[in-house]
């Protein structure tokens, strides 16, 4: 008669490599799974070196403290010291990148707003650099609770892939055109400050301006646009608006498509960034030519 002769269960270790005892032995289903696990239990309760049966490697423990630099707290203390070194850049970098200049010229500050998908909030931070790059300023969120001057230059990056989403538009060039005549940004009973509205100039970005092009500067209310651009011409802005401060033209437009541009050289800056998260562009407009979508013929194709 074959005895059977009932295996002692290993000590449970507390953690090992960051997980439970129990998972290791769930896991250790094969001979090398096993052999793994018997290594990593010795090295738990003993230190020392270990050899991997059947293979080449040696595995190496600190004995019994956790003070190693192969041991879990020594781990956790090192990514905690990682983690505080990336925080303290990424503030850093949040400093430089969105901190106004020491003396801002309030004639060349602007505010962005974006609408429509996560390319469109991509392509605004692409015009936030190029912007900040050429020697203007982002203005301050507007707030209840200050006063503030209307921004020298408000642009509006749009979607026009519904005819909801271009009525959205259309509703805050209304306004827009109501502010500038008053010179306020927000409701004016708050105590918004005034500015005078002639140097405030209005720019539409995006889909929607590639689709109507010059209609805009026709038919928005009041004459408020005084700028339209595409989604593949916003390296021009500076040299486009630089037009406008010259007095060579009452508005610009440049709606040209590119099957080139891809803002590829181009770092995007993000405002208010918790500095985990980001749209990242994997490619520019679309070949497909679907007859319910207005893609390529706002972003060109691909």
């Amino acid at each position: 008669v074959r005895r059977r002769t009932a295996r002692a269960r290993p000590r449970a270790a507390p953690s090992m490599m960051g997980f439970p005892a129990r998972a290791w032995r769930a896991g250790a289903r094969n001979s090398t799974a096993a052999s793994c696990y018997t290594v990593i239990q010795a090295l738990a309760h003993g230190g020392g070196s270990r050899r991997w049966a059947g293979s080449n490697i040696t595995i190496t423990s600190t004995a019994g403290g956790g003070h190693g630099r192969g041991s879990v707290g020594g781990k956790r203390r090192r990514l905690a010291k990682l983690r505080e070194q990336l925080r303290q850049e990424q503030d850093t970098t949040a400093q430089v990148n969105t901190s106004a200049p020491a003396n801002v010229d309030s004639n060349r500050t602007f505010a962005i707003e974006t609408y429509g998908c996560q390319m469109n909030v991509s392509d605004s931070e692409v015009v936030r650099s190029i912007l900040l790059s050429s020697g203007w300023s982002e203005a301050p969120e507007a707030t209840d609770s200050k006063e503030q001057p209307l921004p020298a230059l408000t642009l509006i990056n749009t979607c026009a892939i519904r005819e909801g989403a271009e009525s959205k538009i259309w509703q805050r060039l209304h306004k827009l055109n109501h502010e500038r005549r008053n010179g306020l940004r927000g409701n004016r009973s708050k105590g918004r400050s005034l500015r005078d509205g002639a140097n405030v100039r209005v720019g539409v970005l995006g889909c929607m301006a590639e689709r109507l092009k010059s209609k805009l500067l026709e038919e928005a209310p009041g004459g408020v646009v005084d700028l339209v651009v595409g989604p593949d011409a916003y390296r021009e802005l500076p040299a486009l608006l630089e037009t406008l401060e010259q007095g060579e033209a009452e508005t610009a437009i440049d709606v040209a498509l590119s099957l080139e541009e891809t803002y590829a050289d181009v770092a995007p800056v993000r405002r208010n960034s918790d500095g985990v998260g980001a749209y990242v562009s994997i490619m520019r407009g679309c070949n497909n030519m679907c007859s319910y979508c207005v893609v390529p013929f706002t972003v060109s194709t691909t």
